[in-house]
């Protein structure tokens, strides 16, 4: 099973490199360039380029072929790609054998030609042959592979919003930007970078504004913002390109709570979000939930699963790609979280559409 995951991952990783360079799916050929529709398709893509990508990749790269090869049948034969190391030999015997081919290289003006091209094709595509661009290929390449998995965990953080709201010491815009843009570089996907909300209401958010449209953004990443409100998702859409790149909307399985947290009942807050989710999906935002208090609540106590199962159905139907089950106040137990998804799952929710929000207040 390792030897097939392996030989799938350098077919993907190579595969989407040849793409970077510029070499687009062949038609011609059984080749490693072919696009694939299904999993059939996919598993009889050959590990190698067929003789016209083979020449593409020549004339950029101006590499020398007999050399390729057996460095490729060196990893094949350590890695027991046994269909591969009979292919590869019979291909150096060929080359190694062919004296035209030989004669026909020594060729200056062929030499010069190759130079020629491969010279311009390098200064075409020298972004892309940059080093560190080659390493996050590669390693987003891996992480799609990873996604494919049933044992892969998205990790959403919501520090520069969740973590900061609460400190009584104003914390500078400066220090927020930074912030973010230290994390981005961490590997992370997804951010939340802050909150919408009104500074009457926390203060430590006035600056929604400013943070956002001042952090250094990179294009694999989904930088994400609270907007409870209509006001507040007309503000994130003034911002035009720096606006965020999906939204997040966020209710209470408490009565109470809603109320001293957003001002409103749970069915008022529903009446909100009805707008914020049409416009955001107007515009071509994503829209994210969120519940708090889904295990207790301080000042109803413990919450029921079967009061928050409801507001999970409410939240996807209304049109959120994923809801966010939180323990606000950090009383969660692995029983009482189990529960709280067990219930979930018993009405037809898969887990794909489910994030984990936990607390570790009492440690």
């Amino acid at each position: 099973m390792s030897t097939i995951i392996l030989l799938r991952s350098c077919r993907l990783l190579t595969h989407e490199i040849g793409h970077l360079l510029g070499i687009d799916h062949c038609i011609y050929y059984a080749c490693l360039m072919n696009g694939s529709g299904h999993l059939e398709e996919d598993f009889s893509q050959p590990l190698f380029l067929c003789p016209i990508d083979l020449r593409k990749l020549l004339q950029l790269t101006n590499f020398d072929f007999i050399e390729r090869y057996e460095q490729l049948l060196d990893f094949c034969i350590e890695n027991q790609f046994k269909d591969e190391i009979n292919i590869l030999k019979k291909r150096i015997e060929i080359l190694k054998n062919d004296k035209t081919m030989i004669q026909t290289k020594k060729n200056k003006d062929f030499d010069y030609e190759l130079q020629q091209k491969s010279k311009r094709l390098k200064k075409k595509y020298r972004y892309y042959l940059d080093k560190s661009m080659l390493f996050r290929i590669v390693q987003n390449s891996f992480i799609s592979i990873i996604r494919r998995s049933s044992n892969f965990v998205r990790i959403f953080e919501v520090g520069p919003r969740d973590g900061l709201q609460n400190e009584k010491t104003q914390v500078s815009t400066s220090t927020k930007i930074e912030f973010i843009n230290r994390l981005s570089q961490t590997g992370l996907k997804y951010i939340e970078v802050t909150s919408f909300v009104s500074p009457k209401w926390i203060p430590q958010m006035n600056d929604h504004v400013e943070v956002l449209a001042g952090i250094d953004r990179l294009p694999d990443i989904c930088y994400s913002v609270l907007t409870p409100n209509i006001q507040g998702l007309n503000k994130v859409l003034s911002l035009g390109k720096k606006a965020a790149n999906e939204v997040a909307i966020f209710s209470a399985a408490s009565e109470i709570f809603s109320k001293k947290n957003i001002n409103c009942s749970i069915e008022e807050s529903f009446q909100r979000f009805n707008q914020v989710v049409k416009i955001a999906h107007e515009q071509n935002l994503p829209v994210r939930g969120s519940i708090s208090c889904t295990v207790g609540c301080p000042y109803e106590g413990k919450i029921k699963p079967s009061q928050v199962v409801p507001l999970v159905e409410k939240l996807l139907d209304m049109g959120c790609y994923e809801v966010a089950l939180a323990d606000t106040i950090g009383v969660g137990t692995p029983k009482s979280i189990h529960e709280l998804l067990k219930a979930i799952y018993a009405n037809g929710i898969s887990s794909n559409k489910l994030a984990i929000h936990c607390h570790d207040t009492y440690g």
